[in-house]
């Protein structure tokens, strides 16, 4: 064999090597520019609704379930957090509100896949998981469409906070 052919399955090895591995992942997840509808459990009460989320830190979660907040709307903007319900608003820094409720840490585990380096993996079942931090010593488990990047579902376990999405639509 010539010397320029024997070089080549090292040339192959190194260029292969080289190559972008979230192909093997899929797409990454999609945490802007979507909406679609959830439900799980959150600290073991059943909950429902539909989110829509343009950009990063921006968010809107209209609850159906449990039934005493059903219509209530919580909105995030980045500035002000306001809360609707039977025509009634109110606003509030978002600082005022709890840690650990429910729309912001939400909004927490979605603004932390965004600015996410974590490639992620395939599960046995074909789904792709990306794991990390949503706030110091606060996990989340997200897993999405690989082919698509359409969430599937989110786990927050300090939170007791678990939700499937369904209906997923890129806005």
């Amino acid at each position: 064999m010539t010397r320029p052919l024997r070089l080549f399955p090292l040339l192959l090895c190194l260029l292969l090597a080289g190559c972008n591995t979230a192909a093997a992942v899929g797409e990454r997840p999609i945490a802007v520019g979507f909406s679609c509808t959830a439900q799980g459990t959150y600290h073991g009460d059943e909950v429902a609704g539909k989110i829509e989320r343009s950009s990063a830190g921006l968010l809107s979660f209209t609850l159906t379930k449990p039934d005493e907040l059903n219509g209530l709307t919580m909105t995030w903007d980045g500035q002000t957090v306001t809360l609707g319900m039977l025509g009634l608003e109110w606003s509030l820094s978002p600082e005022k509100v709890p840690s650990a409720a429910l729309g912001k840490r939400l909004l927490q585990a979605l603004d932390a896949v965004v600015y996410t380096t974590t490639e992620g993996v395939l599960t046995d079942d074909g789904r792709r998981k990306t794991t990390g931090e949503a706030e110091k010593g606060v996990t989340y488990t997200l897993y999405s469409d690989p082919k698509t990047g359409a969430l599937l579902s989110l786990e927050v376990p300090a939170e007791e906070l678990q939700l499937t999405f369904e209906d997923f639509t890129k806005i």
